[in-house]
């Protein structure tokens, strides 16, 4: 993939989470998420095929990158706090939690399957579950 196509790509999916959060998860269209990268919905198409595999990748992304994160970032945030385990577990979660609060739709769509439909089978779940396992190796 060059540099040009991941850009766009990249666009599309921060004009994803824009939707999101601005119009809710059930109003969010191609078009409209089209409008708000400055791409036509064929592109969309190109890079993710539908709209639902460009919400999954998108929200998977946003999951791994701003929400649940890694255990290396927590041992970046305990190191920071100069091996304070408390302090740098503090640290994490008050960054966890505000990204939550800063996106809140993207939050409720991320969780949407296990709070309403009790289905815990779905990505962030998953995701959460192997990184709590590997936290509690630690």
């Amino acid at each position: 993939m060059t540099v040009a196509d991941q850009s766009v790509r990249d666009r599309i999916m921060l004009a994803t989470v824009t939707c999101i959060e601005r119009d809710g998860m059930d109003a969010v269209t191609v078009r409209g998420i089209a409008k708000e990268a400055a791409v036509n919905s064929a592109a969309i198409n190109y890079y993710f095929g539908t709209k639902q595999k460009l919400i999954e990748t998108t929200l998977q992304h946003i999951l791994r990158q701003e929400f649940i994160g890694s255990l290396s970032e927590l041992d970046d945030a305990v190191e920071a706090a100069h091996g304070d385990l408390p302090t740098g577990l503090t640290n994490f979660l008050t960054e966890f939690f505000g990204n939550m609060l800063r996106w809140p739709r993207v939050t409720e769509a991320h969780l949407h399957d296990a709070l309403m439909r009790q289905d815990y089978d779905g990505t962030t779940i998953r995701e959460a579950n192997v990184f709590f396992e590997q936290f509690l190796v630690l």
